[in-house]
């Protein structure tokens, strides 16, 4: 569903407005919405939608299954205020926060009860519902499948006394020996691995992470009112999936250098908004341990950075040399601005990888940016990054004349492996600068999977619409890679974009890109493809379906798989190649329509090349049939009569007619 309707679904609820909601609902897949983790009728629940549940309440009651599209921040804040101490319950993109839990946290006990049996359920439902009742209205829940029952708890007199009697010795003893409680409970355990100190309090907490080396668990969730910020710490904790609540205005990351484990654990944020002059991380500065099946939600995080140097702001760490596995961000609203012409960094997890990242999600939002490239998993990664996946909407916009905006959904600048990731947001690249400087060249990147590759991506999927633009700007819009193998080739020179060992060459491999991938630049040129925009690597099996836009009054290319295609020279002639690939591509030309080149698989080809086997499906929206141009040097010729046969491609009328063994399934095996 597009974000505008979206929208106004959203503010339908808020309003109460019948109407319009009943005019936005048009199909039975509509009525299966769920903004991030709110479902519609828990959202009516939550804003007293009276008017729209006279209506609708029963159909939404039926609805089992639920498409999630991005959370507004609005259902946060208010959900917020109702939750209370049950927020903790619901921290991670994949938590549903369903009809009877909200209505639970709202302490609705007769809709709970006339609704029950309709309402989905299932055992984390049920014991949701029993936390909350006992964390919020302080009563007893008997909550079945098929019984639901609340009893107000009620005490004895002689229950009172004792709690009275405790209460007092309680304060008592505090008053005389009050670091002698804390110094009992932090030494519950002998903090080795079979015996792991026992820590329930924040005192307990701050002595376990300052003690650096032993094993702590948690055995409660801690609210931590006082900065928390450690120098080193190379023990064990593990969160036993408790919570960590941070109350206090946060400035610097909790561990400086981790190289132990942490584990099993949420840590919760409310707001950050800071200036910065050095990097910034929640977590850690440097990671050389094990972060696994942690937890971090902030709710909205503002950066300003003012950094006389280079500068990297992330959430879990700012260099990673160790693994993190298992791991979930939910930053439902993002903002960082680069207020200095020093290079500026966001990622979710790793400034730098130069360990193992794995099984990480990054959750649904707005991540804005200013003048800061961003990725939305890793910046740089020189080690490994897998099974991982972006939700989070990714928009960069510069006016600088010396930024050139990079933006990809998983990582900004790959040296290594990429294997099984996923992006799911949008990506967008703007450059406004409209002054040249002498003798510079702009450019702006975006990629569905990666703007520079000069290592392996395999089985990767994006489905993210993929946009870079520009006024006076090279613009390069790429469905899984922007720059594959490092350079581009403008007016017959070679720019280097990075640095490249003899041994890498920017492969991408069984992958594929869905959507919509668009590149415009008003006066200069413009590049767009549906795997790589500007290929000098190589491209095997891998696909694209959706729209393909190219805009310029200069001169523009576009491919239903590469945009543009260059051999370096003949020490990588083995490693340029374009196989065993398919499109399916619409193409829309805007500009300069003589000096806008498309073509159902590569847009323009320097050179000779390995290109082979390769399909798509036909169609009357591009101008040429496999290739739009091939020259040498500065040599260019459109070659409408090239024959499928003399570029080992093969034209299909529909994608049934594409080989099992070149078509890929979304779904990554």
């Amino acid at each position: 569903m597009e974000q505008e309707r979206a929208q106004k679904i959203f503010e339908a609820i808020k309003k109460d407005d019948l109407k319009l909601f009943s005019s936005l609902l048009t199909s039975p897949q509509d009525f299966q919405i769920c903004f991030g983790r709110f479902p519609l009728l828990s959202i009516c629940y939550l804003f007293e939608s009276y008017k729209i549940l006279s209506v609708y309440e029963n159909r939404l009651l039926s609805v089992n299954r639920f498409e999630k599209i991005y959370e507004p921040f609005e259902i946060y804040k208010k959900f917020k205020q109702k939750a209370k101490k049950c927020l903790r319950l619901y921290v991670g993109s994949e938590k549903i926060v369903y009809p009877i839990e909200m209505l639970a946290i709202l302490n609705e006990q007769r809709l709970i009860k006339d609704n029950y049996k309709k309402l989905f359920k299932n055992e984390e439902i049920l014991n949701n519902i029993t936390k909350i009742y006992n964390f919020n209205h302080k009563t007893k829940v008997v909550a079945e499948f098929t019984k639901f029952d609340i009893q107000n708890k009620k005490q004895s007199k002689t229950q009172k006394l004792l709690v009275c009697f405790v209460s007092l010795i309680l304060f008592i003893s505090s008053l005389f020996s009050g670091f002698s409680l804390a110094f009992i409970g932090i030494n519950s355990g002998l903090g080795t691995k079979s015996s792991p100190i026992t820590v329930s309090t924040e005192e307990e907490l701050v002595s376990a992470l300052e003690s650096g080396k032993k094993n702590f668990v948690l055995d409660s969730d801690i609210t931590i009112n006082k900065e928390l910020n450690v120098e080193n710490f190379s023990g064990v904790i593990d969160g036993d999936g408790h919570t960590i609540e941070l109350e206090y205005d946060f400035n610097d990351e909790i561990i400086t250098n981790f190289s132990g484990i942490i584990k099993n654990i949420a840590i919760i944020i409310q707001d950050i908004n800071k200036e910065i002059s050095q990097n910034f991380a929640i977590l850690t500065e440097n990671n050389s341990g094990n972060i696994q099946n942690v937890q971090i939600y902030c709710s909205e995080l503002n950066i300003e950075s003012n950094s006389s140097e280079d500068i990297y702001v992330s959430i879990f760490s700012n260099v990673n040399s160790g693994t993190i596995t298992n791991s979930t961000a939910n930053i439902p609203s993002l903002s960082v601005t680069n207020k200095v012409s020093t290079n500026c960094y966001y990622s979710t997890f790793a400034g730098v990888n130069n360990g193992t990242i794995s099984n990480c999600i990054t959750g649904a939002g707005e991540g804005i940016f200013d003048t800061v490239d961003a990725g939305g998993i890793v910046a740089t990664n020189n080690g490994e990054v897998s099974n991982s996946t972006n939700n989070m909407n990714l928009s960069q916009t510069s006016s600088s004349n010396e930024w050139n905006p990079n933006t990809a959904g998983v990582v900004l600048t790959n040296n290594s492996l990429i294997s099984k990731c996923v992006n799911n947001g949008d990506i967008s690249s703007v450059s406004t600068a409209d002054t040249v400087i002498e003798n510079t060249i702009s450019f702006v990147f975006a990629g569905g999977i990666v703007c520079d590759n000069a290592g392996t991506i395999s089985h990767s999927r994006n489905f993210g619409d993929v946009s870079a633009s520009g006024d006076i700007s090279y613009s390069y819009a790429g469905g899984i890679v922007t720059i594959g193998g490092g350079v581009v080739y403008i007016g017959g020179y070679i720019y280097t974009i990075s640095e490249r060992e003899n041994n890498t060459f920017g492969l991408v491999e069984y992958s594929k890109s869905k959507g919509t991938i668009s590149a415009s630049s008003t006066n200069s040129e413009a590049y767009s493809g549906g795997v790589v925009a500007f290929n000098a690597g190589g491209i095997d099996h891998s696909g694209f379906e959706g729209n393909i836009e190219i805009s310029s009054n200069a001169l523009a290319f576009a491919g239903g798989i590469a945009g543009f295609n260059v051999m370096i020279n003949s020490y990588y002639y083995m490693n340029n190649y374009i196989k065993n690939s398919y499109a399916n591509a619409m193409f829309t030309r805007k500009g300069s329509l003589e000096n806008v080149y498309v073509a159902s698989v590569v847009g323009r080809i320097i050179t000779n090349m390995n290109f082979s086997n390769n399909h798509y499906v036909q169609n009357s929206s591009f101008s040429c049939p496999v290739i739009a141009t091939f020259g040498e040097g500065d040599q260019m010729s459109v070659n409408e009569t090239m024959t499928d046969d003399d570029c080992g491609s093969t034209g299909h009328t529909s994608l049934e007619d594409i080989s099992s063994e070149v078509l890929l399934d979304d779904e990554i095996e």
